[in-house]
C-alpha cells in the first residue's frame, strides 16, 4: 500500500468514527431526555440553556469534522486508485 492510501483509509476510517460516536451521543442524549425541570429563577434557566446549547454545539462540530475527514478520506483514495 502506498502512502496515500494509508492515509486516506485512515482519514475516511477515523472520520467514520467520529461520525459513528456523534450520532451515538446524539441517540443517547435523546433517549435520555426528561423535560426541563422547574427553575426557582431565570439564572437557573439559563444554565440550563447554556448546556444544552453547548452539547448541540459539540455535537455539529463533531459531525462536521467527521464528515469532513470522510470525504478527504475519499478523495486520497480515489487519487490514488486512479479513479476521478
Amino acid at each position: 500500500m502506498k502512502a496515500n492510501e494509508v492515509l486516506g483509509l485512515g482519514s475516511a476510517l477515523t472520520g467514520l468514527g467520529l461520525l459513528l460516536s456523534t450520532f451515538a451521543m446524539g441517540l443517547v442524549t435523546l433517549l435520555g431526555y426528561s423535560g426541563v425541570a422547574p427553575s426557582n429563577g431565570p439564572d437557573a434557566l439559563m444554565g440550563t440553556l447554556a448546556f444544552a446549547a453547548v452539547r448541540v454545539f459539540f455535537l455539529m462540530v463533531m459531525g462536521w469534522v467527521g464528515s469532513l475527514l470522510m470525504k478527504r478520506g475519499n478523495d486520497f483514495r480515489k487519487t490514488v486508485n486512479g479513479a476521478d
